[in-house]
């Protein structure tokens, strides 16, 4: 179950390729936090089954390979997806709507706590 081309995704779209280089940045670190946060879910010690972490760590390993991608992109490196791409892959990577939403909407509040902290 993916997360379809919605309003949804094209607001988090159009927001991200609003914000500075540096916000990206942040933006990008965050989401790997908070992904990784969801794979902790995926632990046998979670509950999960042997079977069950394995899938779930496995498509973890997935959306970090498409954010490293990303911050490699904004480190001039040429890797990564254009911005208007960029949801999309990872969207269609994560498969989870619920998850994704967490994931992309508790990086979005950190980036702007972090600007608010400075001014």
């Amino acid at each position: 179950m993916g997360v379809k081309h919605s309003e949804e995704k094209s607001e988090i779209i159009r927001r991200y390729s609003a914000l500075a280089p540096h916000e990206r940045l942040h933006l990008l670190a965050g989401l790997v936090y908070w992904f990784s946060l969801e794979g902790r879910d995926g632990y046998v010690e979670a509950g999960n089954t042997t079977e069950g972490a394995v899938v779930r760590l496995r498509a973890i390993n997935e959306v970090m390979q498409v954010l490293s991608a990303q911050l490699l992109r904004l480190t001039d490196n040429g890797e990564g997806y254009p911005d208007d791409a960029f949801f999309d892959v990872l969207a269609e990577t994560v498969r989870d709507r619920e998850v994704f939403l967490r994931a992309v909407y508790g990086a979005f509040r950190w980036v702007i706590e972090k600007a608010k902290e400075r001014g």
